[in-house]
C-alpha cells in the first residue's frame, strides 16, 4: 500500500500493476518515488529515489500509476512529497506457475 509522508491527500489513487518480470519469479518489491504536486493537485516532476530490487520494473509500474494520482488543493500552492510503493504477494500466494 502506498505511504506518503505528506498532509495532503490523494482523491484519485491508481494502484500499481505487479511488475510482469517480477511476477515470473515471484519477487516481491518496493519503490520509494519522489514528486511534486502542482496547483491543480497533479503529480508532476515524478523521481525514483531507491528500488528494490532492481531489474524487475517495479519502478516503471509505480511511476505509470503514480502519474494518474489526484491530490486535493486546499490552497492551490505546489508542493514537494515523497510517496514509497509497496508491491507484495498475499501470504502463501504465487503469482508464476511451478
Amino acid at each position: 500500500m502506498p505511504e506518503s509522508n505528506s498532509q495532503l491527500k490523494p482523491t484519485t489513487m491508481v494502484w500499481a500493476k505487479y511488475p510482469r518480470k517480477a511476477a515470473k519469479r515471484n519477487q516481491e518489491g518496493w519503490v520509494h518515488l519522489g514528486f511534486r504536486i502542482d496547483k491543480d493537485g497533479g503529480v508532476v516532476d515524478i523521481t525514483v529515489i531507491d528500488v528494490s530490487p532492481k531489474g524487475y520494473g517495479f519502478e516503471k509500474e509505480a511511476i505509470r500509476a503514480l502519474k494518474k494520482w489526484k491530490y486535493e488543493q486546499e490552497n492551490a500552492q505546489e508542493s514537494d512529497t515523497v510517496i514509497e510503493f509497496y508491491l507484495s504477494l498475499p501470504p502463501g500466494k504465487k503469482l508464476a506457475k511451478g
